[in-house]
């Protein structure tokens, strides 16, 4: 990918935002959320082992994208400045 057009500023402006901050927060619980669920076996069809494992693979797959777009966010939080550190 290119190279980001946005400062320093604008990422902290970003970073701080009560949006930024509940989308991150939303992504991980539902990440946490679909774990478990696939952990206690909610994507498990006794009667139909190919719809368990297209109910596996979904969710796996979806456990991946969330983590995904949570690393992204987390990549672009601002890094400290010399007077933070």
């Amino acid at each position: 990918m290119g190279g980001s057009m946005l400062t320093q500023h604008d990422r902290e402006e970003w970073w701080r935002h009560p949006m930024t901050q509940e989308f991150l927060r939303q992504l991980t619980a539902e990440r946490e959320e679909t774990k478990e669920r696939w952990a206690t076996q909610a994507f498990f069809d006794p009667e139909d082992s190919e719809k368990s494992a297209r109910l596996n693979a979904y969710a796996l797959a979806g456990i991946d994208v969330l983590g995904q777009v949570i690393d992204l966010v987390e990549e672009n939080r601002p890094q400290p400045t010399k007077s933070e550190d």
